[in-house]
């Protein structure tokens, strides 16, 4: 969830298909940026002075084709802002990579996300540095999410949240 250009989908993608089992690869994002409520919160509400202008390049066609050209032909790709996504309409989820950055997104999905995910499942939340920056919203969230859940928060190579949903 939160592809970007879709370099890291590639090898994510590539590891599950080595898999005995491979599981089904979905991807999610606005592939337009950033929204303008998820925007205006991190300025008004958290005190970040950033016009969030980065993703904006990005398309859907242009995240397809790059799976593509890695022989990657049957990813279900969502256009959609991560927030509004039925996550109900998934099956069980055995891993997900959740960068999206901010806030409002990350709070909203962590709970909706977590829900579907498998005993023993994992989800890798992005930027959950300890240090300030324009992205530190999505820490903040993960670490009330672990805190309202009773999970203990665990942050690998100094930015990787880890949700571990026990067996």
């Amino acid at each position: 969830i939160g592809v970007g250009g879709g370099a890291t989908s590639v090898i994510i993608t590539k590891a599950n298909m080595a898999q005995d089992c491979p599981r089904p690869f979905y991807a999610i994002d606005t592939f337009a940026g950033f929204t303008a409520d998820d925007i205006a919160f991190e300025n008004e509400e958290r005190g970040k002075n950033d016009r969030y202008l980065y993703y904006r390049s990005n398309s859907k066609t242009w995240y397809s084709k790059t799976l593509k050209a890695h022989g990657i032909k049957d990813a279900k790709i969502y256009e959609c802002d991560a927030k509004l996504f039925n996550y109900d309409t998934l099956p069980p989820v055995a891993f997900c990579l959740f960068d999206v950055d901010l806030y409002l997104p990350t709070k909203s999905v962590l709970p909706k996300l977590y829900s579907q995910l498998v005993p023993g499942g994992v989800i890798v939340v992005d930027d959950c540095s300890p240090l300030e920056s324009i992205y530190d919203g999505a820490g903040q969230a993960y670490r009330e999410f672990c805190d309202e859940m009773g999970l203990k928060e665990e942050v690998v190579h100094t930015k990787l949240g880890i949700l571990r949903k026990p067996l």
